[in-house]
């Protein structure tokens, strides 16, 4: 019995468009001031947070439909606070800011959804240590843990999610400081936890029990300058690693091996602040360079593997820092704009394609004739752009010939096949 295989990869052509409806602009919430709305973005599933520093505010935010987001609530922040929200993180259904009181003290709120799921977000918790008076400046979260950075003294606090709603998150220890720094900037994801400090970025893994296991150090690459680990993203395939002084993000991938360099296109401004924000989701990257009126820089990866090709361009004619900040969920990006208005700020959001899915075809008895093969009718794909794909063959078949024609592929068995 023989059999005939086509296995199938998904492949973007350079044609389609990332980002393929816009919504209108949301602007700061009726009722608040003028006050950076934008300056910092966080998103997990439908929700987003979206921080106005400038009037110690941060509103929640639901997805609609498309990239369309209403705002939910605010989070209220403590009595006596100077500075809220200084870092923000979403995880679920909690809610992390930090913030500074009138006595240069700093804490990290919790904030939990109530049990409608749309309605108010309110205090469930407190998280603070002695002498920290740097103490969230960084943060990271999944779904099981919280990683709260205090980078000028060095040091990285973990936390673990309670079994019980309202109950208190736990400390479960400190990361060793590996020097000076450490902490600047984290990324969190189920598999890993990664740590920027002067020496480079840190790699930790979940150990045995609730702890993390340092794996290595990435050193800055040879072109890199002391910006290099500022600002980091991952998910579960991709870390970015941005340098804005040498207008690189570094890209690495499952095993951290360093596998491509983003770059800004030749049209770019020199003075764009290319990687001051990054973000990742799935095959697409979104790269801010806030200066110079603001531009996205979009990049997506057409392969199975981790280089990733430049796209587009994304400018607004009256934004002042379009690029802000950038968050990226569920196939949305967001993007934010603090000095729109006289610094009332701006937020924008955009749908991106999804990836398409494949299914390998299997045919049992190879046929003595030609025969054409709809190698693409158990395939998928959420946008509705199977048409515009390209079908290429990758291999030739070990018996035979194969070859594109009509959008499918014709096999021709080999003379003298059974």
């Amino acid at each position: 019995l023989l059999s005939f295989v086509a296995c199938e990869q998904p492949m973007r052509t350079a044609q389609q468009p990332l980002g393929v409806s816009v919504s209108d602009p949301f602007n700061f919430p009726v009722g608040l001031v003028a006050g950076q709305f934008g300056a910092e973005l966080v998103a997990d599933g439908d929700h987003l947070l979206v921080a106005q520093p400038g009037v110690n505010a941060a509103t929640v935010w639901r997805r609609g439909e498309g990239p369309v987001y209403s705002s939910v609530t605010s989070l209220t922040p403590p009595p006596n606070v100077m500075n809220f929200p200084l870092a923000l993180a979403l995880s679920d259904d909690v809610a992390f800011a930090t913030f500074q009181d009138d006595t240069n003290a700093r804490q990290v709120v919790l904030y939990g959804q109530d049990t409608s799921g749309v309605g108010m977000w309110g205090q469930i918790g407190e998280l603070t240590v002695e002498g920290g008076n740097d103490f969230g400046n960084t943060l990271a979260t999944n779904l099981a843990t919280l990683a709260v950075g205090a980078p000028m003294s060095a040091r990285v606090f973990l936390y673990q999610r309670p079994p019980a709603i309202g109950s208190e998150w736990t400390a479960i220890g400190e990361l060793p400081s590996t020097g000076p720094q450490f902490g600047r900037a984290l990324a969190l994801t189920e598999s890993a936890l990664f740590v920027s400090d002067q020496a480079g970025v840190q790699v930790y893994v979940p150990g045995i029990g609730a702890g993390f296991d340092f794996v290595q150090t990435l050193a800055p690459p040879p072109n890199a300058t002391t910006s290099f680990g500022n600002t980091l993203a991952s998910d579960l395939r991709t870390l970015l690693v941005s340098d804005e002084g040498a207008r690189r993000v570094y890209v690495y991938d499952a095993t951290y091996a360093l596998v491509d360099e983003l770059i800004p296109p030749d049209t770019a401004p020199i003075e764009d602040g290319f990687g001051i924000s990054i973000a990742v989701y799935d095959n697409h990257v979104v790269v801010g360079g806030p200066k110079n009126g603001g531009q996205l820089y979009l990049y997506t990866r057409y392969g199975p593997g981790s280089e990733f090709g430049y796209k587009e361009t994304i400018t607004m004619g009256d934004s002042i820092e379009l690029g802000t900040a950038i968050a990226i969920s569920n196939h949305v990006f967001i993007a934010g704009d603090a000095s729109f208005n006289g610094g009332g700020g701006r937020v924008q959001s955009w749908t991106m394609n999804a990836t398409p899915s494949t299914s390998n075809d299997t045919i049992l008895d190879v046929p003595t004739n030609p025969i054409l093969i709809d190698v693409v009718a158990n395939d998928r794909d959420a946008d509705d752009l199977l048409a515009d794909m390209t079908l290429t063959l990758d291999e030739p078949p070990v018996e035979g010939m194969a070859a594109v024609e009509d959008g499918q592929i014709r096999y021709t068995p080999a003379v003298g096949s059974p």
